[in-house]
């Protein structure tokens, strides 16, 4: 499932949660709450404060987003490489008059940080539905939230893949071929070099694939941000299944960089325990970054 378009320091803005070329689905709203503070309002009905969250001085913005049908995926961009619908909608931003009290599960919540030109560090959420989410830490509810409806226009400018996009299958500690991976339904990685992708890793050893078009020569960079057990990289040709780069032998979660020509390219993503496969280790959403150079 990829991650619906959603409406989500130096000048930069970055979303986290997970995108393909959309944000993913929400899962509506439900209450957890049916004491005194009340049911869960419509998104729309909580009122809005005056206060402008993207300031003439604010230089980058971070937007780290989760759901858990859609996983984790994240996003920046700078003042300067906004769009000029990305302009409009972050200046658009509105916190909350008053914090939420109601409590919802299984809805994408948001993480926002906000920077200063001259180095300041502002953090917000946002949960659809403008309540509290039970996937979210007590720290993360204390803070000021962002009102859903004003985040939502961000998001739809929006394009990364979110953890639960990629299918995976059994892994293994060899390094893969081509052959070894399962490449239908495999998504393309967006153009967009804001993203941090997720790909979700379960307990076993496991094996995921993703497109990489390459539409003019330059220098690309993977990075992991975050990252499972032995967690290694490869990168093949498509038009001949023949190997580019790969991890290192004996590395994990290590970047992988290489001047790449036009054309089309696989990404496998390799996680073995470091008990050995077949095993149980670990599992979460990883993250990484693609990244390019003329």
């Amino acid at each position: 499932m990829t991650i619906r378009s959603m409406a989500g320091a130096i000048a930069t803005l970055v979303l986290v949660g997970g995108c393909s070329s959309s944000v993913p689905k929400s899962s509506g709203v439900e209450s957890a709450d049916a004491g005194p503070e009340g049911s869960v309002l419509r998104p729309g009905e909580l009122p809005l404060s005056d206060t402008p969250v993207w300031k003439a001085s604010s230089a980058q913005i971070e937007i780290r987003g989760f759901g858990f049908f859609s996983g984790s995926f994240a996003y920046v961009v700078t003042r300067d490489t906004l769009t000029a619908e990305q302009r409009t909608s972050v200046e658009g931003l509105r916190l909350l008059a008053a914090k939420p009290t109601a409590k919802v599960s299984d809805v994408e919540d948001f993480g926002i940080r906000i920077i200063d030109a001259n180095g300041d560090v502002a953090d917000y959420r946002a949960t659809e539905g403008d309540a509290l989410s039970g996937d979210e830490s007590p720290q993360r509810q204390a803070l000021p939230s962002v009102a859903y409806r004003t985040l939502q226009p961000f998001l739809k400018t929006i394009h990364c893949l979110g953890a639960r996009a990629t299918p995976n299958s059994p892994g293994g500690t060899a390094a893969p071929t081509l052959a070894d991976a399962v490449l239908t339904d495999a998504p393309t990685l967006p153009q967009d070099t804001g993203c941090s992708n997720g790909l979700f890793v379960p307990y076993d050893c496991s094996l995921s694939a993703q497109r990489l078009e390459v539409p003019a020569a330059a220098t690309y960079r993977i990075t992991p941000e975050r990252c499972f057990e032995r967690t290694t990289l490869h990168l093949f040709r498509a038009d001949d299944s023949s190997l580019v780069v790969e991890s290192p032998a004996g590395t994990a979660c290590q970047p992988l960089e290489r001047a790449l020509t036009p054309g089309s390219y696989w990404l496998l993503v390799n996680k073995a325990n470091a008990s050995g496969c077949p095993s149980q280790g670990t599992a979460g959403d990883l993250l990484f970054r693609v990244t390019k150079s003329p």
